[in-house]
Formats: structure tokens, C-alpha cells, sequence
């Protein structure tokens, strides 16, 4: 079997790049295809995710610094906490099921209300909160005061993402 065919493990990824936990920064040790050695890796993909190629197969940035660390490539997804996809410390990192990786969305570019759940509700004239879990919107409630419902909105998100409550705005 060639080295093209295998999936990567944490001692050949060693043997290539060279990985900052506390910085994220990834390099390369050695030079080969044009590449300097200690040259910084990869490039931006879709959605701003970077990207490298070793042995032939390209791999999220995220992804290499999950094995790099830990030693394995995780069936599911690497969440970044703070929402930068450049951002690739560790401790920026954690796994998470798509459910989870949809609830630590930032707020929508379409919403009108500027907070995250929440919209106007021209028949009730009142601030309609909903929370999504589980493919399903939650309703929290109608609320006269933008701020009220805001508290409400926040609350219940928390409650039910727990650590992936994301209320919209940046960490």
C-alpha cells in the first residue's frame, strides 16, 4: 500500500510540519515541491477554512492540529470556540457533533433585530424569541421590550446548547 493510500498518523505528520499549540502556527520541516523548510502552511479554502496537502490528500488545518496533539483524526468535526477559522490553537479547539457546530453560529446576516433568535412579530407587535434544538425552534415567548426578550433569549440558549451557546456576536 502506498503512503497516498494510508490515512496520516500523528508520526508522519510529525515528521513534516511542525505544529504551535499556543499559536496555532503550523510549518513545514523540510523543503520539497518548491516549499521552504519553516515556511508557514496552508491556505485559505471555502468559508475561510485553511487547508494543507500531505502525502497527496488535503486536510483542514484544524483537523492536523487536533492529530498533531492528541494523535487521532476525529470521526467528526473540530469546532473553533471563538468562530475564527484561522484561528487554530488548541485551546481554540474542541469536537463537536453538526448539531453543536450549528448552535456556535454567529447571528444571521439576514436578521432585522440584531440579536440572535429573536424577530418582530407584525401581528402580536411584540418580540418573538425562538431557540433551534435538534432540527426543531423552541419558542421562549413574545415580549414587549427588545431587551426583555434579548435576557429571555440568551437564558434559554444557554440552558439548552450549554457550552455551545452562541448568542451572535463575537468571543
Amino acid at each position: 500500500m502506498s503512503k497516498f493510500n494510508m490515512d496520516l498518523t500523528q508520526e508522519e505528520l510529525k515528521r513534516q510540519i511542525t505544529y504551535c499549540p499556543i499559536t496555532g502556527q503550523f510549518n513545514w520541516n523540510e523543503r520539497k515541491g518548491g516549499r521552504p523548510g519553516d515556511g508557514c502552511i496552508g491556505r485559505s479554502w471555502s468559508a475561510g477554512y485553511q487547508r494543507a496537502r500531505i502525502n497527496g490528500k488535503s486536510y483542514q488545518l484544524n483537523r492536523l492540529a487536533w492529530l498533531y496533539v492528541y494523535g487521532y483524526l476525529p470521526p467528526g468535526l473540530v469546532d473553533h470556540k471563538n468562530h475564527i477559522v484561522t484561528d487554530n490553537r488548541i485551546e481554540n479547539l474542541r469536537l463537536a457533533t453538526v448539531q453543536q457546530n450549528n448552535m456556535n453560529r454567529r447571528i444571521g446576516s439576514a436578521n432585522r433585530s440584531g440579536i440572535k433568535g429573536v424577530s418582530w412579530n407584525c401581528r402580536s407587535k411584540k418580540w418573538q424569541c425562538f431557540v433551534g434544538v435538534g432540527g426543531k425552534n423552541i419558542n421562549v415567548g413574545s415580549f414587549s421590550d427588545l431587551e426583555e426578550a434579548a435576557r429571555a433569549v440568551e437564558a434559554a440558549r444557554e440552558r439548552l446548547h450549554g457550552e455551545f451557546a452562541c448568542h451572535g456576536r463575537p468571543s
